[in-house]
């Protein structure tokens, strides 16, 4: 079967000429898998009438599969006559790979195997202002500067613009060979600020480090501004911590591979407050403290548990997931350390509210679900004599001994979703769960009756409960 092409001329697109603006990468992006998928429908002949521009993109995106295993695709070039370049301007008939340029010491000796830091080829010496930058190049054994693609340099993998420049920051692959900046510090190229990772759809994402630095990084966390910050040196920003493969491969989410959930963030505001609303406050809003939905990942890495959002930024603190998006319909509160730290605890922890008031949580450390146990997740009802909401210790505020409520969720066995039930528990200043159908005393005033009082025996979440009555059922369950 056969698929043909053709597409707007440069002067048509957005971006004229600048192949390096990354709406043009992302069009080539969506080329290229566009082609993929056509070929493995069947369709390995393409037609293509070579035009400048977006002809030009789709011939480009058929050798790139063809070199990427579609070794049968056929790229036929539909030219309508010998003469179609005499009429092109000279940007167009342009041939880069001819133009023989080097560089050369104050001795007069060529540089080769060699950095270089100054300005571009084209910037007259003499005629230097402050609107021109130096830049990083790497000369070859040839003496011609590295270009348009990822580079080996004794042993660390640079990458290179069409100019020869060494690219920095966040960088992403454009064409089959061909590289750009995720970020940019250009007035004239706002843009790429407003680019985030998760909608480049690029097919390669690195991180490359300052100026000073460039080369690739690898099989490493790396603490650094989002692309859409990068270029702003702007103090007031947030770094993020992003995970990068053994092949330099930074982590950003592919919703065509995994599933995200819906979540909230939280931090510990008021250990001591008497609901969740005055124990967690919500911390999901954006630069301009505006709420935002978020949708996190999970990811192991070194055998442990980590969360991303889809711009493949590590979330820490407090996240509560969605029930809604739980498979058992319960909404899970995981805890994921500090702002350094990010993987997912479980057991036994001790953790400060914003007043720097030590509070003591505990997290399953496995999967128990008829027990109303789930694995990292904080837990609800008793665990080991103690009481927790959502992980956090309960314990009595006011008296010696208080009734406090908690919702349990619980999973029978064959059974995919929850039940949720409210069960009741007598506690001390200490959180210790009391079960002795007595008079609970604080400075001999009779605080609880529990005379007459029926404790559960039900082992886990529900032990030593009381007065437990079911308040909801099926897959929305929520506390």
């Amino acid at each position: 079967m056969i698929c043909a092409f053709t597409g707007h001329r440069p002067e048509r697109l957005p971006w004229g000429r600048n192949e390096d603006d990354l709406r043009c990468a992302a069009l080539k992006t969506l080329l290229r898998r566009t082609v993929r998928e056509v070929y493995d429908r069947g369709f390995h002949t393409f037609l293509c009438g070579m035009a400048r521009g977006c002809d030009q993109y789709f011939a480009e995106a058929v050798l790139a599969a063809k070199a990427d295993g579609a070794q049968d695709a056929q790229l036929c070039a539909l030219v309508p006559c010998p003469s179609q370049p005499d009429g092109w301007d000279e940007a167009s008939t342009a041939d880069v790979k001819g133009t023989e340029t080097y560089y050369c010491d104050e001795t007069g000796v060529r540089l080769e195997n060699s950095w270089v830091y100054d300005y571009a080829p084209d910037v007259d010496q003499d005629d230097i202002n402050s609107d021109d930058d130096e830049h990083w190049y790497y000369l070859k054994s040839s003496g011609k500067a590295a270009t348009g693609k990822k580079s080996n340099v004794k042993g660390q993998t640079y990458f290179f613009d069409e100019e020869g420049k060494m690219l920095t920051g966040w960088v992403v692959k454009t064409g089959s060979n061909g590289y750009t900046q995720a970020w940019n510090d250009d007035d004239d190229t706002d843009g790429h600020f407003e680019t985030t990772l998760s909608e480049l759809n690029a097919s390669e994402i690195h991180f490359c480090g300052d100026e000073d630095d460039g080369h690739m990084k690898k099989d490493k966390w790396v603490k650094a501004y989002s692309n859409t910050q990068y270029g702003e040196d702007d103090d007031d920003n947030d770094k993020y911590w992003f995970w990068i493969n053994k092949s330099g491969d930074v982590y950003v989410p592919d919703d065509s591979k995994e599933t995200g959930i819906g979540a909230t963030r939280y931090k510990l505001d008021d250990c001591e407050g008497d609901t969740f609303d005055d124990q967690f406050k919500e911390d999901n809003y954006d630069d301009d403290d505006n709420t935002i939905g978020l949708t996190m990942y999970e990811k192991k890495i070194n055998s442990k548990t980590y969360y991303f959002n889809a711009n493949g930024q590590m979330l820490s603190k407090f996240v509560k997931t969605d029930a809604s998006d739980e498979e058992d319909g319960v909404a899970k509160m995981y805890y994921l350390g500090g702002w350094d730290d990010g993987y997912r605890k479980d057991g036994s922890q001790t953790i400060k509210d914003e007043a720097g008031t030590a509070a003591r949580f505990y997290f399953a450390t496995s999967d128990n679900k008829d027990e109303g146990y789930f694995n990292a997740a904080g837990i609800n009802g008793a665990k080991s004599g103690k009481l927790y909401s959502d992980g956090l210790l309960v314990t009595a505020d006011d008296d010696k001994y208080e009734i406090k409520d908690v919702t349990i969720y619980t999973v029978a066995e064959g059974q995919t979703t929850a039940t949720a039930q409210v069960a009741s528990y007598i506690v001390n200043k200490s959180g210790s769960i009391q079960t002795a159908a007595k008079e609970y005393k604080d400075d001999d005033d009779v605080v609880v009756d529990a005379t007459g009082f029926s404790f559960s025996g039900t082992k886990g979440a529900l032990y030593k409960s009381f007065n437990t009555s079911t308040v909801a059922t099926g897959s929305n369950a929520t506390k």
